[in-house]
C-alpha cells in the first residue's frame, strides 16, 4: 500500500511538471488608452520579395535542384513524447 501511494504521488508530481505554466496563456497587457498610435514605419530601401521569375532563374542555375528527389520522410520525436513514454514505461515496470 505504501509503494502504491508513493507511486501515485510520483505520477502526480511528474504530471504537474509536464503541464505548461499558466502564465503562458495570459493575455499581454494592453497599451494605455492615452498613448498615440505609432506611425507605420516604412523603409524605402527595404528589399522586395523575390518574384516567381527570379525563383525560376535561381532554380535553373542550380544543378542540385534538378537532381532533387522528394519522397523521403523523417519522424521527429520531441521531448514531450519521450517524457510521456518514459512515464508509461516506469508505470508498467513498477506496477
Amino acid at each position: 500500500m505504501r509503494i502504491s501511494r508513493q507511486l501515485s504521488s510520483l505520477f502526480v508530481a511528474l504530471a504537474l511538471m509536464a503541464l505548461p505554466p499558466t502564465a503562458a496563456f495570459a493575455a499581454p497587457p494592453s497599451p494605455p488608452a492615452t498613448a498615440p498610435a505609432p506611425a507605420a514605419a516604412t523603409d524605402p530601401a527595404a528589399p522586395e520579395a523575390p518574384t516567381e521569375a527570379e525563383y525560376a532563374a535561381r532554380e535553373a542555375k542550380d544543378d542540385s535542384a534538378a537532381k532533387f528527389e522528394g519522397g523521403s520522410s523523417t519522424v521527429y520525436i520531441g521531448g514531450g513524447v519521450l517524457t510521456v513514454v518514459l512515464i508509461v514505461v516506469l508505470l508498467v515496470i513498477l506496477l
